[in-house]
């Protein structure tokens, strides 16, 4: 069977050329010779309709409207719908004939007949259109669906990270220092009488250090809470980043000389930009914090900002004790983070560097990191300057 199928298919492609060049009468007869093979199976395959309805159409071509008909009639009835259009286009044929020879009322009969398939057809194929608009709708609605439950995984684990990590951070980088710090207010008091001045003062410039580093801690992590519950909106406007770089200096200044440390301004010009005033302070601030922690004294620090094309951008150097490569991939993510001690063993948790990158971001910035191990560190982010995108 499988070799008059072969045979039968290289037939129909041989005529199929023939009615590509008009030439009817020689489709005709292989069209014949290909249904003659295939007949005996009694089977209807694809191949075998095909070769009708090439052959009514040679039929219809050469004005054999009976054989076409009779054709038409005898195979149509096993596969309607298949042959709907080629039964439409013999009506006309037939319509057009009975035109010719003047009976009209069998022209207008075909016409009708015609009129009638073609409303089916066009029936049929509006219902398959809304139906496959249906499983289309259906297929995106699901995909929708998927990609929303997907977001929503992602972002309630990003919440109970988050979560977990404030309770981290409160239950250890904030109990450690507060208990410091309760420790020596109770050594001052119960033992004050029996230390001279410098010991006591001594104790208080400890005292100092541990308050001011907790009180650090604490207003990023306020921070931080408040940008991941959403309470911390993003309100830009201009303003001038010398005064802002002048303003931080001023603040870390007391601490940056207890440590012997200097503190280089290069911005000396008036830049005006356009982003969230408390924001970008915040950032500067933790920068130029955790350059004076990571800092021996006598060490520098040096704050920079300079115009690239259409961008700002802010740096703070230090000459401290640098970090590895391993660190420096990790340093800007929340799952990842971790706590180093500074050259005077001041506490950090790392909130303050994912603070900053987090801040960037909510300013369309971005921030980078460069360091080696004993050589110091390079913080720098850029903002857009120039055109001015108003967009929250």
């Amino acid at each position: 069977m499988k070799d008059k199928k072969d045979k039968a298919n290289k037939l129909l492609l041989s005529a199929q050329s023939y009615i590509i060049k008009n030439r009817y009468k020689e489709a005709e007869s292989i069209l014949l010779l290909a249904i003659e093979l295939l007949e005996p199976s009694n089977n209807i395959n694809e191949i075998l309709s095909v070769c009708y309805k090439e052959l009514i159409t040679c039929y219809i071509r050469l004005n054999d409207l009976y054989n076409a008909k009779k054709i038409l009639n005898e195979f149509s009835i096993k596969k309607p719908e298949e042959f709907s259009q080629i039964r439409m286009n013999l009506f006309y044929s037939f319509a057009l004939y009975y035109e010719k020879t003047g009976d009209l009322e069998k022209a207008l009969d075909y016409h009708e007949k015609q009129f009638e398939i073609e409303k089916e057809i066009l029936k049929r194929e509006k219902e398959n259109y809304i139906l496959n608009l249906k499983k289309r709708f259906e297929v995106e609605k699901n995909e929708k669906e998927k990609e929303i439950y997907h977001l929503k995984n992602i972002e309630l684990k990003r919440v109970n990270f988050a979560k977990d990590k404030f309770l981290s951070i409160i239950a250890h980088d904030l109990k450690s220092p507060f208990a410091t710090i309760l420790s020596f207010i109770s050594i001052m008091k119960k033992h004050y009488k029996h230390y001279t001045k410098e010991e006591i003062l001594s104790l208080i410039n400890e005292l100092e250090k541990n308050v001011l580093n907790t009180y650090s801690l604490l207003k990023n992590l306020l921070e931080w809470s408040r940008l991941q519950s959403g309470t911390l909106t993003y309100n830009p406007s201009y303003f001038d980043l010398s005064k802002i770089i002048k303003k931080v200096i001023n603040l870390e200044n007391p601490t940056a000389k207890q440590k012997g440390i200097t503190i280089i301004n290069k911005c000396k010009k008036s830049i005006e930009i356009f982003a969230d005033i408390f924001m970008i302070e915040t950032v500067i601030r933790n920068l130029v914090s955790n350059s004076i922690k990571f800092t021996e004294p006598t060490g520098k620090i040096t704050i920079s900002a300079q115009i690239l094309d259409n961008k700002i951008r802010v740096s703070v150097k230090d000459t401290g004790i640098g970090m590895e490569k391993k660190i420096l991939k990790n340093l800007f993510k929340l799952d990842t983070s971790f706590s180093t001690k500074g050259t005077q063993n001041e506490k950090g948790s790392g909130l303050g560097l994912i603070l900053c990158s987090e801040f960037i971001e909510k300013n369309k910035g971005k921030i980078f990191v460069e360091s080696k191990l004993g050589k110091g560190t390079l913080f720098y982010f850029n903002l857009p300057y120039g055109t001015i995108n108003n967009e929250n």
